[in-house]
């Protein structure tokens, strides 16, 4: 506290030195954007600012122009974006600024004060590394906002000692200027009931390394490596008929190491300059990946705020709330891509392709033979509240791997069996077309609702087809008592077979067609930065789609650190 109240002190005093006019209350920070990528001022669309072909009177250089004395009024662009991050991430700058929580006008410089301290207040929540994966129209916003207060923000750079920069540099975990070293430990006891899986209370652990590294600036390679260890909660396979992966876990998703530590992800994101106009040039996003590459980490959206943490230990408790299941079709191996189509960068197309044999050379595997999944899907952002979005996947399934996989082949972690290995029962490859509806809605910044639906056609080749339906309804209630805290209930039907034709009762028995229901509640209690706990409740009824099946019950009590 003692470094941090020297530094908004110094960040104070250097404002007012500069721009007299500057706040008390405003505070600043150093901090390296990693979120926001700098742009040349070539790049960077300043018609609500001012002609850039203007130039300064001769021998009148030392003067500033027009928009550099400017006040930035509540009304202007820049001022309700920064208002809209504030709120979206739940940033208190009460004590700290009041001038921007009251409404006043600021300063550039009182602006660029504020503006850096709530980006470095995002990047200290973000720092699981999942900082890649926000969505894109923010990205572009931060970006935007950071270029246009370039010049100010270097200022205050600029006047910090190489001391505290060092000290800094530290702080935010740098192994090099390059490389950034983060992780996440997560630890849960878990106690599961009824169903087919009963078990004794146990103990699940996971821990995530993450090593990132920018080679210019806009792009970002990461390595994760991890180890779980859940030795009594077994995974679903596509031998288990009987049984369901309802009510998994977000942290057994992946799959038991064994505690043995093992690379979980390696990819490459970059943007590409596609030469559309607009305020960034860098409207197309690429995303390569060589092994553990997901749909949800490339496409624009998977419209469930709060909730989503991409697999990570901080968002909701189950692999079926944290998205739709239509992005947990295949994945491995490939690449994907999202480019705006529009200059307000509102409407966003995203494709994208996976192999989960990739790396094999057998037949009937590798790149394009194998297991794979070919998705589109575009979104539309009407307002910065909400998000609608049609999702489309082609699957293709061999015998012994499972539909609804986060491609680890025979292992399932959502939905119940029928609707994951049917195919495998009857030892063929089925071929599925999946198509999804998603939207989010931020009713307020407290209260953010969102929904799914989707289908599935099932063709197993030559042998039978059949419909595979999904749904559920989300609501995040954000800051719920204590800040920083987070409030989640969600309640739909994972994955299940609707009708199979073609396949007689002798072959595969007696298909019960009963509604499952799954409920979800839990709450995170956010204790700093990086800790956090979060107890919740899971109930699957009629499980694997049967009212025979007792009711499944799981609770959890999660501790999630970051560092």
């Amino acid at each position: 506290m003692a470094r941090l109240s020297g530094r908004v002190c110094a960040s104070i005093g250097l404002a007012c030195s500069v721009w007299g006019g500057a706040s008390q209350g405003a505070i600043a920070q150093e901090f390296s954007l990693s979120t926001s990528p700098r742009l040349d001022a070539s790049e960077v669309d300043t018609s609500n600012t001012y002609d850039s072909r203007l130039q300064p009177t001769p021998g009148l250089e030392s003067l500033p122009l027009v928009h550099q004395v400017a006040a930035i009024q509540p009304t202007d662009w820049e001022y309700q974006q920064l208002q809209q991050l504030i709120d979206q991430h739940g940033i208190d700058l009460t004590t700290l600024s009041p001038a921007i929580t009251e409404g006043r006008s600021l300063s550039r410089y009182e602006f660029a004060v504020v503006l850096q301290e709530v980006l470095s207040r995002i990047e200290l929540r973000l720092q699981d590394n999942n900082s890649r994966y926000i969505n894109r129209r923010e990205f572009a916003i931060r970006a935007r906002l950071t270029e246009q207060f370039r010049v100010e923000m270097e200022s205050l750079e600029e006047r910090l000692s190489d001391q505290e920069r060092r000290v800094f540099a530290l702080e935010v975990n740098r192994v090099s200027p390059l490389v950034r070293l983060n992780g996440e430990a997560t630890m849960a006891i878990v106690d599961q009931t009824g169903g087919e899986r009963t078990i004794s209370t146990t103990f699940q652990r996971r821990l995530r390394l993450d090593l990132t590294a920018r080679l210019t600036g806009r792009d970002e390679f990461l390595a994760r490596f991890a180890s779980r260890s859940a030795p009594t909660l077994e995974q679903v396979t596509s031998a288990d008929l009987d049984r369901t992966a309802e009510g998994t876990l977000s942290s057994a998703i992946r799959g038991d190491t064994d505690s043995n530590i093992t690379l979980e992800t390696l990819s490459y994101t970059f943007p590409v300059d596609v030469g559309l106009p607009g305020p960034s040039p860098y409207r197309l996003s690429m995303y390569v990946s060589a092994v553990g590459g997901l749909h949800s980490y490339y496409v624009q959206d998977t419209f469930s705020p709060y909730f989503e943490d991409y697999t990570g230990g901080n968002g909701s408790i189950s692999a079926f709330s944290q998205s739709s299941p239509i992005y947990s079709i295949g994945g491995g191996t490939g690449f994907g891509a999202n480019l705006f189509l529009d200059e307000q960068e509102r409407l966003a197309l995203s494709a994208g392709y996976f192999a989960e044999s990739a790396q094999s050379p057998d037949a009937g595997d590798g790149l394009f033979n194998g297991d794979s999944a070919l998705l589109a899907q575009l979104s539309y952002s009407p307002s910065d509240r909400l998000q609608v979005g049609a999702t489309y996947v082609r699957g293709v399934h061999t015998s012994g791997n499972a539909i609804f996989d986060y491609a680890e082949g025979e292992i399932f972690q959502v939905g119940t069996a029928l609707a994951n290995v049917t195919h495998t029962a009857l030892d063929a490859t089925a071929t599925t077309n999946s198509y999804g509806l998603q939207a989010a809605y931020r009713v307020s910044h407290r209260v953010t609702l969102h929904a799914f639906g989707g289908y599935t056609d099932l063709n197993v080749r030559d042998r039978a087809t059949g419909d595979i339906w999904y749904y559920g309804l989300g609501a995040a209630f954000p800051d719920l008592v204590l800040p920083n805290s987070l409030a989640g209930v969600a309640i739909g039907s994972e994955p299940y077979l609707g009708g199979l034709e073609g396949v007689s009762s002798d072959t595969l028995g007696v298909l019960s067609n009963d509604t499952s229901l799954h409920l979800e509640i839990f709450y995170r209690l956010q204790l700093s930065d990086f800790i956090s706990l979060t107890p919740g409740i899971i109930w699957i009824t009629a499980p694997n789609q049967d009212s025979g099946n007792p009711d499944t019950i799981v609770s959890i009590f999660r501790t999630t650190f970051r560092f």
